[in-house]
């Protein structure tokens, strides 16, 4: 099994590369992805990730 960490700023579009590379895979996968939710933007930005 590969693993691939996908790190970099915030809002730097990690999300959609780590995405990406999942969906470009057959196989068993796994995303995770970890956030601190600060305020009401961060709330919202937590909520479509997991749409």
């Amino acid at each position: 099994m590969t693993v691939t960490l996908v790190i970099g700023a915030a809002a730097s579009g990690k999300s959609a590369y780590a995405e990406s590379l999942c969906l470009g895979h057959d196989g068993p996968r796994v995303y995770l992805a970890t956030m601190e939710p600060f305020g009401e933007e961060g709330d919202r930005r937590i909520a479509r990730h997991r749409a």
